[in-house]
């Protein structure tokens, strides 16, 4: 109870010294965006993920989440409580015996290494290397060696973050490379987007998993926005964007926020300037957010079908947003006073 405490505690002061200046009134657009902003970050900080609720993989996903917060926040303060946030997830995920036992399982599919060593490299970024560091790197290079995928992002996303951990890939990067989603794009065999009538439900979960492969691809190779686009993808940026941009109407004609707030977030990794279509877009976001900050229930692969969206939302809009979100509200008097509930 300390520790979620605690963790409600960062959330709340971080937000709170995030923006002290008024909003300009005359810029709607602005300000609601920011009051998205806001209510996301208040229902993240009411629903923090546990074992129970969202399971490990969602534990990870509010650590990357506070990865992206702490660079995100415009002001020092608000920087050093997301990094603080972060240490706290990662450390308090770390001692879970859950993860310990999830490390140990000898079967596990490369898409489970892939979430091992992204949790590594978050917790080595908080400046508290996992307790299990060797045994998750060591069973990812095994399991690259020896295990195949009929999808070319995830050997590669395991590539990635071990040399971003310093370890040896044990695959050639190259070898990677040549085989994925955005290669393949630059020789011209996009992932196909399937809509209109009538499209099977496979086709559909086809498109819809491609895409989220492509924008791990390049999550992976510019660790979330902290890298710029290294020189491979900045040749081949145009194509990945053009891709996208389609897949950002596809995403919203289908009705998937989710998936539309990933392709934002994977557009401002690649350094991509707002327009009209990601402004038209973010506001898009904002009108089918609840009043409660999160967009709903989803058709998410997840066992808490809306955190996924609330994260990755919250930090679209923020990401584009241009300014730190305003203070929730019903946020007045000392959040010490919260104590240990």
């Amino acid at each position: 109870m300390y520790l979620r405490s605690l963790l409600l505690l960062v959330l709340l002061l971080a937000t709170s010294v995030l923006r002290t200046e008024p909003v300009d009134s005359a810029d709607s657009g602005s300000t609601d965006i920011s009051t998205a902003i806001s209510r996301g970050l208040h229902w993240i900080e009411t629903h923090p993920a546990s074992v129970q609720d969202g399971g490990l993989i969602d534990l990870i996903d509010e650590g990357v989440a506070f990865y992206l917060f702490q660079d995100l926040a415009r002001k020092p303060y608000g920087r050093r409580h997301y990094a603080t946030a972060l240490q706290h997830r990662m450390a308090s995920l770390d001692a879970l015996p859950e993860f310990s036992q999830w490390v140990r399982e000898p079967r596990k599919r490369l898409l489970d290494h892939y979430h091992l060593v992204l949790a590594a490299w978050l917790m080595q970024r908080a400046g508290q290397p996992s307790a299990l560091h060797a045994d998750i790197v060591d069973q990812a290079q095994y399991a690259l060696l020896t295990r195949s995928s009929p999808f070319p992002t995830i050997p590669l996303t395991i590539a990635v973050f071990l040399d971003h951990l310093g370890e040896s890939p044990a695959i050639p990067m190259e070898k990677l490379l040549d085989a994925s989603l955005i290669e393949r794009i630059v020789d011209g065999n996009p992932p196909v987007l399937y809509s209109g009538n009538p499209v099977s439900a496979q086709q559909g979960r086809i498109s819809r998993l491609q895409v989220y492969a492509l924008i791990h691809e390049v999550i992976a190779l510019t660790d979330f926005g902290h890298l710029a686009p290294p020189p491979w993808l900045v040749e081949r940026r145009d194509a990945v964007v053009g891709f996208l941009g389609k897949a950002m109407h596809w995403a919203m004609a289908e009705g998937n926020i989710d998936l539309l707030a990933e392709i934002i977030g994977s557009l401002f990794f690649l350094e991509v300037p707002p327009d009209a279509t990601i402004n038209m877009l973010l506001r898009e976001l904002v009108k089918h957010q609840l009043p409660d900050g999160c967009w709903g229930n989803l058709p998410l692969d997840r066992q808490n079908k809306q955190r996924h969206a609330v994260l990755t939302a919250t930090a679209a809009l923020w990401a584009y947003g241009h300014e730190d979100p305003v203070p929730s509200p019903g946020r007045q008097g000392d959040p010490g006073q919260r104590g240990n509930q």
